[in-house]
């Protein structure tokens, strides 16, 4: 397994559904979960809503109007980097343009298809990533 980087489900609105009874008002890490398989999303949802606030986005666009229209920018952006119409290098490139220094938030995760363009992107973007599938204790290592 190689590493480079809530509250559940009530509801979507622009592709971006927050979980739990009330949106995150604590001061709690708040994570933005960014991914089309909404059973994969939801899964690392519950793995770490004990410590932290999760919303969850199903696309790169529901994922940009959370984080434009969030008063309070997650800490963490888990994104898959493989997603269909905008990929998750997209929305990072999308992201850094209208808020820089966004970049450091972003933790990708991408399903062994090691292609030239994905090494190319994570060797540039020098974020941390996940390779799918990964373990519990590294999600909660390169999070904390």
């Amino acid at each position: 397994m190689r590493t480079g980087m809530m509250a559940v489900g009530q509801g979507e609105v622009d592709g971006t559904r927050r979980e739990g009874p009330s949106p995150p008002t604590s001061l709690r890490r708040r994570i933005l979960v960014v991914d089309d398989e909404p059973a994969l999303a939801a899964m690392i949802a519950r793995m770490i809503e004990d410590e932290f606030d999760v919303e969850l986005a199903s696309d790169a666009r529901g994922a940009m109007a959370n984080l434009t229209a969030s008063a309070r920018l997650p800490d963490v952006i888990l994104c898959d980097l493989m997603m269909p119409h905008v990929s998750g290098a997209d929305l990072f490139r999308d992201a850094i343009r209208a808020m820089p220094g966004i970049e450091r938030r972003f933790v990708f995760m991408t399903g062994g298809a090691f292609t030239p363009w994905v090494a190319d992107f994570l060797g540039t973007c020098q974020c941390r990533w996940l390779e799918k599938p990964f373990a519990y204790d590294t999600l909660r290592r390169i999070l904390s």
